[in-house]
């Protein structure tokens, strides 16, 4: 069942990454052309916490109109003095893929952004287990295969130019068979599908905060399209590579291996134009939120920044009696080598012997 769901992943993405090029048709829904923008402290909306995969099954629709809705906001424009839109290639997504997301996703954890008027929806993400269904799977930056370029990086790319994050996701743990449930990585999460307008970066920071609060996801991986690289790369998201084999059969011929294509199943044929997927990783570990007053201190106590500060500190405490002159002059008195002094002795007296 879930090979047959994936299948049909490569032809649904396909629009998402604008891999075939040329036009896209953005669906005219009409079901969010009136709704409004998120304001920036979210005024006059509420954000709610999903759990359930029924409710997100309820709001397939109402998610797949929010996504192209966003789409053609950003991905369009109206011609000088007329209302007729110019599309762009890209940016659409697919219902069923929506809805194959919500029936595979183990768990499928997230939140949504609605009115408080209307209850119109506003934006959505949910996050999962990051999962493969290859034979072969492995993170690798320096690969050829994965797609990763050096002179993006000098463009102002965030990338894993030496490949020290995709060890530290191949390092790992992994468990799980292609043919069945899929290759399931526990301590990697990633970000499944997500709509906003106008406050995607509410949501992506509140589930980057859960993730970090739970402590169980130590990664959070993404695919990430061409419209929303630069939005995952404010949030510390870095392009990783990754190379995979699609084959069954092991021959040993090294052009098995190639990138990593996220939507396309282990028994299914690469398409000519199909690309490397934009994989970007944020590392979780190390990224603690602020502690407690008290807990800080604790836990800096032996810190050479806290040596520092109480160094300071005492310096600056103790600034007049140290700077005072009588104690450059005792401080220099104590510098100086302690030679013992050299009482002399009287002179013995010499006492005349009679005879």
């Amino acid at each position: 069942a879930f090979a047959a769901r994936w299948r049909g992943f490569r032809g649904l993405l396909h629009g998402m990454n604008g891999t075939h090029g040329g036009p896209w048709t953005l669906e005219r829904t009409g079901g969010a052309s009136g709704v409004p923008y998120a304001k920036p402290q979210l005024e006059g909306s509420a954000m709610e916490a999903v759990d359930s995969r029924e409710m997100w099954h309820k709001h397939v629709r109402e998610m797949w109109e929010l996504c192209n809705e966003a789409a053609k906001r950003k991905m369009c424009r109206k011609k000088k003095g007329g209302n007729e839109w110019i599309e762009k290639p890209g940016g659409e997504i697919s219902m069923d893929f929506i809805t194959q997301r919500v029936e595979i996703d183990d768990p499928i954890t997230g939140y949504m952004v609605r009115t408080t008027v209307g209850s119109q929806l506003q934006g959505f993400v949910w996050y999962t287990t990051f999962t493969v269904w290859t034979f072969f799977f492995k993170w690798d930056s320096n690969a050829t295969q994965a797609g990763l370029r050096r002179k993006d990086a000098k463009a102002g790319r965030k990338i894993d130019v030496d490949g020290s994050l995709a060890r530290e996701l191949e390092m790992q743990c992994r468990s799980g068979h292609p043919d069945e449930e899929g290759v399931v990585f526990p301590n990697i999460a990633e970000v499944a599908v997500a709509g906003a307008l106008g406050c995607g970066s509410k949501l992506m920071q509140r589930i980057l905060d859960d993730i970090r609060d739970k402590g169980v996801y130590n990664y959070v991986v993404v695919q990430a399209t061409e419209g929303s690289i630069k939005f995952y790369e404010r949030f510390g998201f870095r392009r990783v590579g990754a190379v995979a084999r699609y084959n069954k059969r092991h021959t040993g011929d090294p052009r098995e291996v190639i990138g990593y294509r996220h939507w396309l199943h282990a028994d299914e044929k690469l398409h000519v134009t199909d690309r490397p997927s934009y994989m970007m990783a944020y590392k979780v570990v190390g990224d603690r939120k602020p502690q407690p007053k008290t807990e800080a201190r604790v836990a800096s106590a032996y810190s050479l920044r806290s040596l520092g500060r109480r160094a300071a500190s005492f310096l600056f405490d103790n600034r007049t009696r140290l700077l005072s002159p009588t104690s450059f002059s005792r401080n220099k008195r104590l510098a100086q080598p302690q030679v013992p002094e050299v009482v002399p002795t009287p002179p013995l007296k010499r006492r005349r012997v009679h005879s």
